[in-house]
């Protein structure tokens, strides 16, 4: 079968080896069959492992290049790449994450500060993988022969001192030298550009798409409403339950959209501030119409306080109903009886609301209650085993709370419950996005 991408067999073959291996590392083996699949037919050997420690043993293996998720069982993918490159011995291994998950803007600054040479999303075209992965191993060859080249100036340096090679020798010999690192370092330049280019065109293409996920599942949406609300005829009991089901997971799943999309533009700077005014009463009308139809756990109350003497808002309502859809989210996910408690006044200051969500769900350790802001992080914790997500929600909100020149802080006990404050300034000050 014809390797993906036009790439040739000998082509990845380096000097005095036989096959390139790269090493592969993911939990879920449908992934590493499908990324073995298309490299192997582009002439690549493959090693796989399934979790960070295993990654950090093959690891001595010396692969050319390695593969790495993001979301590891026993290590983060960050932790692995960090101790690969701290503990090098010779050429640091190149490290291309590959994770199902989207990479932001901010997280792919930390792993260039651990040292990661690339970045790609799932699902891959095999062309793009291929590209990337023979733009990391040329670099990687480059950067090789860049040390070899200064080893031997080195050692032309050191044969002038002992007096060995005459000064005219040695100068011709620097003229190369000097050829060479410039010819390499453009090499690593051009290579470098190449996959800014490929990490731009991911953002674009996740963008398009979470764009496109919004008008079927809109009408999903419509369409379900128009069943619940009788528009064409009565329905059975169990054709209301079943259109109940329909909704609700179109709701979570435009919810999974619209968040996806927010962080996409709040990375490249285009989500804008629309500043309105409007009222803390009419914000919580329109929260409790959006959750009242979709709850279906009838051991947890979601209850609405009223809120008194708060003046008109006027900052995007949008946004701030956003944060709050988020909190109150997260809150009803993780409370199986009890209640989930909405509640509005003024901050201190007097120049701003607090809204809290207070919960009686199963709480939040010490050690992990800065970690849920952070993106794509889902907590495994006893009676967590039916909690869905991929976690972006409370990292939204948070960004979300900075954008609007707010804070967001949390308390939490396990086994009692969560309670969620964030403050808005009731006036936004920030300059808006036409």
């Amino acid at each position: 079968m014809r390797p993906h991408g036009g790439q040739s067999r000998k082509d990845n073959r380096m000097s005095g080896d036989s096959r390139v291996t790269i090493l592969h590392v993911d939990d879920y083996d449908g992934t590493r069959y499908i990324v073995s699949r298309i490299l192997r037919q582009a002439g690549f050997e493959v090693v796989g492992a399934t979790n960070g420690t295993e990654a950090l043993q093959r690891a001595r293996e010396n692969p050319r290049l390695i593969i790495l998720d993001v979301n590891l069982p026993d290590i983060s993918g960050w932790e692995v790449c960090r101790q690969l490159k701290t503990n090098a011995v010779t050429a640091p291994i190149p490290v291309l994450y590959l994770s199902a998950t989207w990479v932001s803007s901010a997280d792919r600054v930390r792993g260039l500060n651990g040292g990661a040479d690339g970045f790609l999303t799932e699902p891959v075209e095999p062309a793009e993988l291929l590209a990337t992965v023979q733009a990391l191993l040329r670099a990687r060859q480059t950067e090789e022969t860049l040390r070899e080249k200064n080893r031997e100036l080195q050692g032309l340096i050191q044969a002038l001192r002992s007096g060995d090679v005459g000064s005219r020798q040695l100068n011709r010999a620097l003229e190369d030298s000097g050829r060479g690192v410039r010819a390499l370092h453009t090499e690593l330049d051009k290579r470098a550009e190449d996959l800014r280019r490929l990490q731009t065109l991911q953002t674009r293409i996740l963008a398009n798409l979470s764009h496109e996920f919004r008008t079927p599942v809109t009408s999903i949406l419509a369409l379900s409403r128009f069943l619940l609300e009788r528009t064409d005829g009565e329905l059975t009991a169990e054709q209301e339950k079943q259109a109940s089901f329909i909704r609700r997971a179109a709701e979570t799943l435009l919810t999974l959209v619209n968040n996806t999309l927010d962080l996409v533009h709040l990375e490249t700077g285009q989500l804008a501030v629309r500043p309105e005014t409007f009222s803390v009463d009419d914000l919580f009308s329109t929260l409790r119409g959006m959750f009242v139809p979709l709850l279906d756990n009838d051991n947890v109350a979601l209850v609405f306080e009223a809120p008194h003497d708060i003046p008109p808002f006027h900052t995007d309502q949008s946004k701030v109903l956003q944060i709050l859809r988020n909190l109150v989210c997260n809150a009803l996910r993780f409370t199986e009886r009890g209640e989930v408690r909405v509640s509005a006044g003024l901050a201190p200051e007097g120049q701003a609301v607090e809204f809290r969500v207070a919960d009686t769900g199963i709480g939040i350790a010490p050690e992990d209650q800065e970690r849920i802001f952070e993106k794509f992080t889902q907590l495994r914790e006893p009676g967590q085993a039916q909690v869905q997500g991929i976690g972006m929600g409370l990292a939204l909100v948070r960004e979300l709370t900075q954008l609007l020149n707010g804070r967001i802080t949390m308390q939490s006990q396990l086994g009692t419950g969560s309670t969620f404050s964030t403050v808005i300034p009731l006036v936004h000050r920030g300059v808006s996005d036409p």
